[in-house]
């Protein structure tokens, strides 16, 4: 099983790094100077660079995990060429992710926003920031995140 995953490494880190920052948040150590999407939005927040965050839904996974479904999906054969959905539990809001980080990293979180744009202020936002219109197509929705393929094949 070593020799597979070193044979794979190169590529298993690809996916990872794929899967990690976009299906996902994944709660990381930072390797490098590339940032995925997800990690440089908890970076803005710590940043002050967002005054507010939209009312928004994300889903959110242990990078550890993420790798353990990895290695679990190289040694089944019957997970070949399939996709699986790695999440810790039900999508939360982006100010949760903002309390989550104000209650965890105290007064290094001095930054991070405490707010969340009214669907209102969403609305007319969106008319002139493309950010908020993206934000505005997912107004109301709440990722159904289902991770029960992978639960089932690879245990």
């Amino acid at each position: 099983m070593r020799d597979l995953f070193l044979r794979n490494a190169e590529r298993v880190a690809q996916e990872i790094e794929q899967i990690a920052g976009s299906a996902a948040l994944s709660a990381a150590q930072i390797l490098n100077d590339h940032l995925a999407v997800s990690v440089a939005f908890v970076k803005a927040m710590l940043d002050g660079a967002l005054a507010v965050v939209p009312p928004q839904y994300f889903g959110v996974a242990d990078v550890r995990d993420v790798a353990d479904v990895h290695v679990r999906a190289m040694t089944c054969p019957e997970a070949a060429g399939e996709r699986f959905l790695v999440s810790s539990g039900e999508a939360i809001s982006f100010l949760r992710i903002a309390n989550i980080l104000t209650e965890h990293l105290g007064e290094r979180a001095a930054r991070v926003p405490v707010r969340e744009l009214t669907a209102e202020q969403l609305r007319e936002g969106a008319r002139t920031n493309p950010a908020l219109r993206e934000a505005l197509s997912q107004l109301g929705k709440i990722p159904v995140l289902r991770t029960d393929k992978a639960r089932k094949l690879l245990g």
